[in-house]
């Protein structure tokens, strides 16, 4: 028995999960501040930033809590429900680039192996999860996030670097996987195969999605791209929700166990019997030459307790409408571009550079 609660409209998958819910919540300071650029007392950035500070348990809380301008840096009792009434009057404005830094900004806070911060504390509060839902169904109804619920896009696949080095290719099924198996054995190691290619589709703009959207971004300013081919017959197995995910488990179990490290502890579940299931990916290779993670699946169940029948699992480690690569039969096409952050008005954004 499959994890059957997972949810299938994109309205409920944005609110399902604590990315997809960080999502709408950065989404909605975006668009405020379009008419709003300064957080005054009586904005919705100012309630977002008291709010979630003070649900932030003390001992996480790290440096003092400094605002964006003096009157903000006293701290201010603000109640969940002020947070939620305020987010009902704030005007919302669907664009492709808030969207995108939206994204980006709740993907980079996807940091499981440290306490969830003040903001997705505050976004999983009952009060604030009913005017999110707004939120949601808006940002639906635009149409500008459809393509997070759809197939791989092939013919548009690119692979990033950071470091100059592109991961090798697989010369066969079976040259890298058992090296992934055994690193998973210990859930320490993120359950997506990293010693092996990964790519993500060309945005509107020629961008790839992975130079964008990255978990617990690291700060990189420079980046490679190039171009992956894969066979137009390639398959490709689709996760489009948890339950695609275990699917994936039961088919193909590999049972690991948590080791106790600081990072597992809070990011693996386990059920009576320790038992944990992640795919095998050495048994995945022999079917599939590629598993994408559409990225209405990554906001609806990154880093949640998935039941797959039997066991549990998690799926973490992803990075949103990535492809991980189990094949031969995929190339780099040799042509690099780079990448370099840029300041574009209030934000920084990715442009080529020569």
């Amino acid at each position: 028995m499959y994890d059957t609660s997972a949810p299938t409209h994109p309205t409920e998958t944005l609110i399902a999960g604590p990315r997809g819910r960080r999502f709408l919540l950065e989404y909605a300071l975006a668009s405020e501040s379009t008419y709003r650029p300064v957080r005054d007392e009586g904005s919705f950035g100012f309630a977002v930033a008291h709010a979630a500070h003070a649900l932030t348990p003390r001992k996480w809380r790290g440096m003092p809590f400094v605002g964006s301008n003096a009157r903000e840096s006293k701290i201010v009792d603000m109640t969940v429900g002020e947070v939620a009434a305020r987010l009902n009057h704030v005007e919302l404005h669907a664009s492709h680039a808030s969207i995108r830094l939206a994204l980006a900004l709740a993907t980079d806070r996807g940091k499981y192996w440290e306490h969830p911060d003040g903001e997705d504390l505050l976004a999983a509060t009952p009060e604030l999860h009913r005017a999110l839902r707004r939120v949601a169904v808006y940002i639906t109804a635009s149409g500008l996030t459809s393509w997070w619920y759809t197939p791989i896009a092939k013919g548009r696949q690119q692979v990033v670097t950071w470091n100059g080095v592109f991961p090798p290719l697989p010369r066969e099924n079976r040259s890298i996987v058992p090296q992934v198996n055994a690193m998973q054995r210990g859930l320490d190691f993120p359950s997506t195969p990293r010693p092996v290619p990964s790519s993500t589709r060309s945005l509107a703009d020629g961008s790839p999605a992975g130079l964008w959207f990255v978990e617990d971004n690291l700060g990189q300013t420079r980046a490679e791209s190039t171009g992956l081919i894969a066979p137009d017959e390639a398959q490709v197995f689709e996760i489009t929700s948890s339950a695609d995910w275990a699917e994936l488990c039961v088919r193909y179990p590999l049972e690991v166990t948590q080791t106790g490290g600081a990072g597992a502890s809070r990011s693996v579940v386990r059920d009576a019997a320790n038992r944990v299931l992640v795919p095998d990916w050495l048994r995945v290779a022999d079917q599939y030459q590629g598993v994408h993670l559409q990225v209405g699946a990554y906001l609806a169940a990154s880093a949640l307790p998935i039941d797959t029948g039997s066991a549990l699992s998690i799926m973490t480690g992803w990075d949103p409408d990535e492809t991980i690569w189990l094949s031969p039969e995929v190339s780099y096409s040799g042509e690099r571009t780079q990448w370099a952050l840029k300041e574009d008005g209030f934000n920084m954004v990715w442009a080529k550079s020569s």
